[in-house]
């Protein structure tokens, strides 16, 4: 804090505000669940659409290696491994948000 420090007054004061910030319920319990999002505005559609997004990936991802195969040329080449990159990101992201989502999941009998 570079060596300043609050006055008697200020501490006093904002101890004055947590105090009024604790007794909110509400407030503290959306602070005690809050939690950060990767992508807010795109999550609900990148987990409905991911398993064909995966899927259109792979066999971009497969055309590709076979015209890298057909041809060597190094561009065919980068783009499969930017596409297989891709691929391996998407479903291990997906992978990991099942698994979060079934361990979240209440049990059922």
């Amino acid at each position: 804090m570079d060596g300043h420090r609050l006055s008697d007054e200020e501490r006093r004061a904002l101890e004055q505000i947590e105090t009024m910030l604790r007794q909110d319920d509400g407030l503290d319990r959306r602070l005690r669940t809050m939690r950060l999002r990767r992508l807010p505005n795109a999550t609900g559609w990148l987990r409905r659409w991911r398993p064909l997004l995966v899927v259109l990936v792979t066999v971009a991802s497969t055309a590709l290696m076979v015209m890298a195969v057909a041809s060597l040329a190094p561009a065919v080449i980068a783009a499969v491994a930017a596409t297989w990159l891709l691929t391996v990101v998407l479903t291990v992201d997906m992978v990991r948000d099942r698994r979060r989502g079934r361990r979240d999941r209440p049990p059922q009998n």
